[in-house]
């Protein structure tokens, strides 16, 4: 099947987009469970965001041997870039991504593709599998108590709350009107991208089956990233590109349902202890917007509110504080290498 694509033809039912970044010990098993998909008409997109390792060259053996991989190089720019750099080369009716270090069942995009044809829907969501082969453990994780064809009720988004770009199938328009795209440079960089999609569509379909596998030991992997400092301030302003941008998208009718489940899941998942002044500003942009949503709120939503209040405001005074003495510290440096040029001025004279 050929379907009409922006001046072009699609070829593809499915691409699927797999950054890569020095994983050369898992992109075989990750590239052949793809490969092995039971729905055939797919394009596979392999970015190697610049690896150093042999993932490159991996890639390019696969390119050889199964015309639907591409293979695309480029110099080094992060997750966030080598997903946006795959947007543009997509030209499949539904877009995927796979992370390298992870792997699917052979029934995945068959499966959900076949959902959102049926259910006529832009996106379609499936179950997880977390997996650590080092240990022979699988486990199901993210279960979703719904199953098919999906009304959102904004009032129920913990139903579906679920941010990861993968384990999900969405339909080429939802990124191709240029209104969403992955922030560059950022972990949970997929949050804000989820919200916005919220705020496009309201019908999705659920495949309650676990179909992607989640490896669970990978050291390289943003769940191993240990700074609590970034963690906090790149969930922080991820929440607040998904709220600029979902707004924008969302239909005026619905913009407070959204809006109202925007702040509850913002309030219960974002930290304001130990964030960088740049978050900290971001933060203070989102409470005021979602001010109005915190009066008709349950108690602990309220309660959440004013804590990131409390404690956002006396985070700021600190860092306030830091900088000034920073500032200070400065300033004696100067006056001191100023006094050692004097003398040694004296000296020579």
């Amino acid at each position: 099947m050929v379907y009409l694509y922006v001046g072009e033809l699609i070829m593809s039912k499915v691409s699927v987009v797999v950054p890569v970044y020095n994983v050369e010990k898992y992109l075989d098993e990750c590239i052949s469970s793809i490969c092995a998909s039971t729905l055939y008409d797919i394009e596979i997109l392999l970015i190697d965001d610049g690896s150093t390792d042999a993932s490159g060259d991996i890639a390019e053996q696969w390119q050889r041997r199964d015309r639907r991989v591409k293979v695309y190089h480029k110099t080094n720019g992060g997750l966030s870039d080598a997903r946006n750099y795959g947007i543009q080369l997509c030209q499949g009716e539904y877009i995927a991504f796979v992370d390298s270090d992870d792997k699917i069942a052979p029934e995945m995009f068959e499966d959900m593709y076949r959902a959102c044809k049926q259910d006529g829907t832009k996106i379609s969501i499936c179950g997880v599998y977390l997996w650590n082969p080092e240990l022979n453990k699988t486990k199901r994780v993210f279960d979703l108590p719904i199953s098919g064809y999906y009304t959102i009720d904004y009032e129920k988004m913990s139903d579906i709350y679920h941010n990861t770009a993968w384990r999900k199938l969405y339909h080429y328009t939802l990124f191709k009107d240029g209104r969403c795209y992955f922030p560059r440079g950022r972990i949970h960089e997929d949050i804000g991208v989820w919200w916005v999609m919220m705020a496009k569509i309201s019908t999705l379909s659920v495949v309650n089956k676990p179909l992607y596998f989640y490896r669970q030991n990978n050291k390289n992997s943003i769940c191993a990233e240990k700074n609590a400092y970034r963690h906090a301030s790149d969930t922080l302003y991820s929440y607040a590109y998904g709220l600029n941008r979902g707004l924008d998208c969302i239909a005026e009718n619905l913009k407070q349902k959204w809006l109202t489940a925007f702040g509850i899941q913002y309030l219960r998942n974002t930290t304001v202890e130990c964030i960088s002044s740049e978050a900290m500003e971001l933060n203070t942009s989102v409470l005021k917007t979602i001010k109005k949503i915190v009066r008709d709120a349950p108690a602990d939503v309220k309660k959440m509110y004013y804590q990131h209040r409390i404690v956002g405001f006396f985070t700021l005074v600190s860092v306030n504080i830091a900088s000034l003495w920073r500032l200070m510290f400065s300033f004696k440096i100067r006056c001191l290498e100023r006094d050692v040029l004097s003398i040694q001025i004296g000296k020579e004279k």
